[in-house]
């Protein structure tokens, strides 16, 4: 399915390609420092221990935060699988490092198959165990946040929603997602503030009040805080 084109750890202070389209499958497991990055219009950071794709066919921007070392594996994506893009979650990052490090190293053949298998593999089981964690208390409280996203909520009335307590709302979202669900539902509100500077022309204030925030000024502070631009900077970078 995958066949590999090469394997090696890099040392980087900057990237020479900062947006575009890799002209290889890539996957980038970063041993040290920082980057930004954007992908399928989401906008994310990776650092230590983690895993980022970059398929040939999804469009990037990307930036160092501070220099980088990883591991920079290209590929061949034989059978046009369904790659995953931007951040993998992967829960034995000691295999994988192995992976990668028995990878770079060797010259023999099957040995590189082998290795470059298991890095696959890896990646599709955790795949499943999360797509397996994805229980029903988080899908009606992600489906009720997504109708009454322009609405006042509170915890209370998602975890009636979701038919549990509100203790037990926030201990099942920290297991999950590792986040509360006031946190989540802000991330899901600023993420539809992006799609609506990117793609529409309403205003600021009309956008803050699509998206459930109060008012324009409290809407432009949380929505700086998260991007570290304002949502006029945004929408003249990214949109409109």
């Amino acid at each position: 399915m995958f066949e590999l084109i090469d394997c090696r750890r890099v040392e980087k202070t900057g990237f020479k390609m900062r947006s575009g389209f890799q002209p290889t499958n890539s996957l980038f497991f970063i041993l040290k420092g920082e980057m930004a990055y954007m992908m399928g219009g989401e906008r994310e950071s990776a650092g230590e221990n983690e895993l980022v794709c970059f398929p040939d066919n999804v469009y990037f921007e990307r930036e160092m935060l501070s220099p980088l070392t990883f591991f920079y594996l290209r590929f061949e994506n034989k059978n046009r699988y369904d790659l995953p893009f931007g951040k993998i979650y992967i829960e034995n990052k000691m295999r994988l490092i192995s992976s990668f490090e028995y990878l770079a190293k060797t010259n023999d053949e099957k040995l590189k198959r082998h290795y470059l298998d298991d890095i696959f593999i890896q990646i599709e089981t955790d795949k499943i165990v999360g797509e397996k964690k994805a229980d029903d208390i988080v899908v009606r409280t992600e489906k009720f946040f997504k109708e009454h996203i322009k609405d006042k909520i509170c915890i209370r009335d998602a975890a009636d929603a979701a038919g549990v307590s509100v203790s037990g709302l926030s201990l099942r979202f920290k297991q999950i997602l590792g986040t509360s669900p006031m946190r989540y539902l802000n991330k899901m509100r600023l993420e539809k503030a992006e799609t609506l500077l990117c793609r529409s022309e309403l205003s600021i204030a009309e956008i803050a009040e699509e998206c459930g925030f109060d008012n324009a000024y409290y809407f432009c502070n949380v929505f700086k805080k998260y991007n570290k631009l304002p949502p006029s900077k945004f929408r003249g970078m990214y949109g409109l």
